[in-house]
């Protein structure tokens, strides 16, 4: 990882927030994170059988990057199923990643989750975090990651004011294209 992914791997925030450049590595990071939280699934939630963590896109049209992303750096031997179709992953130890779309009624229906990428966040609806998804992880206590293009005074931008304003638990992590 570059030093600004580094950064974001080494926190202990429990909610991430990434408003950074465009290809400036946010998805590689977000896809190790994803694995990573899904392959220990079983230590972090001994629990719970079948671990869910979800991939949120802005729309159904770039679910399809997220699929040859995650598809490209999960590692093939921890794989048990898999459909492109479907959009998801069953790992050999339970747990499933999905991946979903933000601007989908009936996609967010929900679930227990035990981690939550946000990807181009700042293209979502308003309500979508704060009514849809945010509770979904509350009960897992598990990690959450929102990344995108920051795109002006919404509620993403709130979220990266999270750390600055105190709230416990959030940080949030900046970054140029060229610095990457």
């Amino acid at each position: 990882p570059h030093i600004y992914q580094a950064r974001v791997h080494a926190s202990k925030a429990l909610n991430r927030v990434i408003p950074a450049g465009r290809q400036s590595g946010k998805t590689v990071l977000a896809v190790a994170e994803i694995g990573e939280w899904s392959m220990s699934a079983p230590r972090r939630w001994p629990q719970d059988e079948r671990p869910q963590f979800w991939w949120v896109t802005a729309s159904y049209e770039t679910k399809a990057k997220a699929v040859r992303d995650i598809t490209a750096h999960l590692p093939k031997g921890i794989v048990a199923k898999y459909s492109e179709r479907e959009a998801y992953w069953t790992l050999r130890n339970g747990s499933t990643i999905t991946i979903r779309s933000a601007d989908g009624k009936d996609s967010l229906v929900s679930e227990r989750l035990h981690g939550l990428v946000g990807d181009e966040c700042g293209d979502w609806g308003d309500a979508v975090y704060d009514q849809q998804l945010s509770a979904m992880t509350a009960t897992t206590g598990g990690p959450q990651i929102l990344m995108g293009i920051p795109r002006g005074m919404n509620w993403f931008h709130e979220k990266a004011m999270n750390q600055a304003q105190g709230v416990p638990g959030w940080e949030t992590f900046t970054w140029k294209t060229a610095d990457s």
